[in-house]
């Protein structure tokens, strides 16, 4: 899924995009987008891969930016896994220049159900945030 305002704004991504699984969505402040909500549990539901920037859009350096708690949200309800990815490299991209991909272990949204439900997706959220913290910090080897 991608904001509908700065990825789907050529006619050309509009187009080439769905080809590819991209879906738009318009969050409002403070409100959700019901139809990318539906699409989220749709794609989970039929056993597919929904991929989440947790931070709401890309970040430089290292830093972990905060998380937004739709992630775990959806990780909670939908009973799915995160697998946590690390992109370095991108803040400098030029020919010949190199990417490094960091895949962790999977988070797995198994925190105690009699916590409510606030606690559990802010648990779930942060063991997302450690496990991307320390794909940052992995070297290559």
């Amino acid at each position: 899924m991608a904001k509908r305002e700065t990825v789907f704004n050529r006619a050309w991504k509009r187009r080439l995009l769905p080809m590819i699984g991209v879906f738009p969505i318009s969050p409002n402040k403070g409100e959700l987008d019901e139809q990318g909500l539906r699409s989220v549990y749709q794609i989970l539901e039929r056993g597919g891969v929904v991929l989440i920037f947790p931070e709401g859009r890309y970040s430089r350096g290292r830093a972990v930016r905060p998380l937004k708690s739709g992630i775990g949200y959806f990780a909670l309800q939908a009973g799915v896994p995160i697998c946590p990815v690390a992109v370095r490299g991108t803040d400098t991209l030029r020919p010949f220049s190199r990417v490094e991909v960091t895949i962790g272990p999977p988070v797995m949204p198994d925190v105690p159900a009699w916590w409510d439900l606030s606690r559990r997706v802010s648990t779930v959220v942060e063991n997302v945030r450690n496990a991307l913290a320390t794909a940052l910090r992995r070297r290559r080897a």
